[in-house]
C-alpha cells in the first residue's frame, strides 16, 4: 500500500527562474522512458501548480512553455513536491517579451489570443497549435491532454487534413479556442474541439503543399507527404499522402 501511494500522483510547482513568480497554463506530461511516448498530462494552475495521475514507478516528466527552454526530469521515488523553474530561450523568440494575458478561461476551456502577441511570431497554425496549452503535437498529429483526437475547425469550417494548418501563417490567426468539454451542438462522441479563427478568409482556388520535418525529443522521428487541395466557396477537395 505504500508503494501504490508513492506512486498514486505526481505533484509539482512551475516558477518563471529570473522572477520566481508561478506559471500558469505550463504543459506537464508524463512520458515513458522506453520510448518516450505520452503516457498522460495536465496543466499547471494560476498558482503554478500541477497533479498528474500516476500508476508508473519509472517515467519522465516533460515541462514544456512557449518561448522556455523545455525541461525534462525522471520520476524519483523519495520526491513528493517537483520544483521546476523554466529559463527563457532568447534563441526561441527574439525581440518577443512572453508576458501579458494571452489565455483566457471560459465555461468550456480557454481562448488563446494570437494576434499581436509573441504566438504570431511562430510560422505556421502547427507550430501555434504545438505550443498551446492541453496541446500535444507527436509528429504532426494533434491531441487534447485528456481528450485524445480532437475536431479542429478554421474560421468554423472543418478540417479534414492537418496539412491545412501548414498553409496558415500564424500572424493571420486572431485566437484559438480549446474546448474541452463540447456542448450539446456537438456529437456526444466528440471530447474536444479545436476553433482557429483568422484575421483575414483564407484563399480560395488550387494549393500544393509538400512538408517534411524532424522531431527529436528524446528520440528522432520523422515525416513527410504531399498534399493538394481545390477550394470554391463552401466546396473543398483534399487529396495526399503522408509517410
Amino acid at each position: 500500500m505504500l508503494s501504490l501511494c508513492t506512486f498514486a500522483q505526481i505533484k509539482g510547482i512551475v516558477r518563471e527562474k529570473d522572477s520566481n513568480l508561478p506559471m500558469e497554463f505550463v504543459n506537464v506530461t508524463l512520458l515513458s522512458v522506453s520510448d518516450s511516448a505520452f503516457i498522460t498530462g495536465t496543466t499547471t494552475d494560476s498558482l503554478g501548480m500541477f497533479i498528474i495521475p500516476n500508476t508508473i514507478t519509472n517515467g519522465i516528466i516533460k515541462v514544456s512553455y512557449i518561448g522556455c527552454n523545455t525541461q525534462f526530469r525522471e520520476i524519483v521515488p523519495e520526491d513528493t513536491l517537483y520544483n521546476f523553474f523554466l529559463q527563457p530561450n532568447e534563441s526561441l523568440l527574439k525581440e518577443v517579451v512572453v508576458k501579458g494575458r494571452t489565455y483566457l478561461h471560459t465555461a468550456k476551456g480557454i481562448i488563446a489570443n494570437i494576434a499581436s502577441g509573441p504566438l504570431a511570431k511562430l510560422g505556421n497554425g502547427l507550430d501555434v497549435l504545438s505550443h498551446l496549452p492541453f496541446i500535444i503535437n507527436k509528429n504532426g498529429n494533434i491531441s487534447v491532454l485528456g481528450k485524445g483526437k480532437p475536431l479542429i475547425f478554421i474560421n468554423n469550417r472543418l478540417v479534414r487534413n492537418l496539412s491545412e494548418l501548414n498553409q496558415i501563417n500564424s500572424s493571420d490567426i486572431k485566437r484559438v479556442e480549446i474546448i474541452t468539454n463540447p456542448g450539446a451542438e456537438y456529437d456526444a462522441t466528440i471530447s474536444a474541439v479545436i476553433k482557429i479563427i483568422t484575421s483575414k478568409p483564407i484563399g480560395e482556388g488550387f494549393g500544393c503543399l509538400a512538408n517534411a520535418g524532424l522531431s527529436l525529443e528524446r528520440n528522432l522521428s520523422h515525416y513527410s507527404g504531399l498534399n493538394i487541395k481545390y477550394r470554391k466557396n463552401e466546396f473543398d477537395f483534399f487529396c495526399g499522402f503522408t509517410i
